[in-house]
């Protein structure tokens, strides 16, 4: 272990080991103790101990919840089946595995996901006195387009409207047909408009919550890799996210 000063103006020093694996394991495991690395020294900082490592025993402490997924400062205090506690920095991942934690079994669209934890993305914000009524609207917008042909057609839309508006009563039957007819036309332009725009801010949001919990699952599985796998297989992302709880809800603990 080689054990080297940065010369900066801080009380922390870079650590470095040097460690011999055969050439056919260096792709697969390299990048695992990079992150296993990078994880207990994350720990270490916080907590001035080390990750726990798992125990094979199958008894079990019961002063402790047996699932933990808590704020602790500007981080989590994560648990699962009564293990002891990790802790985690915060992230706009782990807040969205919260929000699913806490509604199990529940739809829950990522505009709504987006919604509660605020549109800035702040990682640090508690969701303790969060709204998680999903009656209410899931959180889309309106779309604010701009574009040079959605303008031209919306004015001609209008311009129609205004026509029909004041001389309606004086116009042939032919002509007013006519002129709702190119309204309607006008009107099931604007609508597919803004689904189209819809459907690409959802699809931004969807991929933008999946990568989310993509990275905080990562940085679970160096912690406790059965809490990764339980996760990885009863989180469901897409559109509409849940957290699939088969049976009684495995109770969790947030406070």
């Amino acid at each position: 272990m080689d054990n080297k000063d940065s010369h900066q103006p801080s009380d922390k020093v870079i650590v470095e080991f040097e460690v011999e694996l055969d050439k056919q394991f260096i792709s697969t495991y390299e990048p695992v103790l990079a992150a296993f690395l990078s994880a207990q020294a994350a720990h270490i900082n916080h907590t001035g101990t080390i990750i726990p490592f798992q125990s094979t025993s199958t008894s079990t402490s019961f002063s402790r919840p047996r699932n933990l997924f808590r704020r602790a400062g500007e981080g989590y205090e994560i648990s699962f089946n009564g293990k002891p506690p990790f802790w985690l920095a915060a992230t706009t991942g782990l807040q969205f595995l919260e929000i699913l934690l806490r509604n199990p079994n529940g739809d829950i669209h990522v505009s709504r996901m987006l919604t509660i934890i605020g549109e800035t993305g702040d990682s640090n914000k508690s969701l303790a006195n969060a709204s998680f009524d999903l009656s209410t609207d899931i959180g889309l917008k309106e779309p604010g387009i701009d574009s040079p042909a959605y303008r031209t057609v919306k004015a001609a839309l209008e311009e129609l409207r205004s026509e029909i508006a004041e001389n309606g009563s004086q116009m042939t039957p032919g002509r007013k047909e006519k002129l709702e007819d190119e309204i309607l036309k006008l009107e099931k332009y604007l609508r597919n408009a803004r689904r189209r725009r819809i459907n690409a801010e959802v699809n931004k949001q969807r991929i933008r919550v999946k990568n989310a919990i993509t990275d905080a699952l990562s940085k679970i599985r160096f912690y406790d890799f059965r809490l990764y796998q339980y996760l990885d297989i009863h989180i469901e992302t897409g559109t509409f996210c849940r957290y699939r709880s088969e049976g009684p809800p495995t109770p969790w603990q947030f406070e």
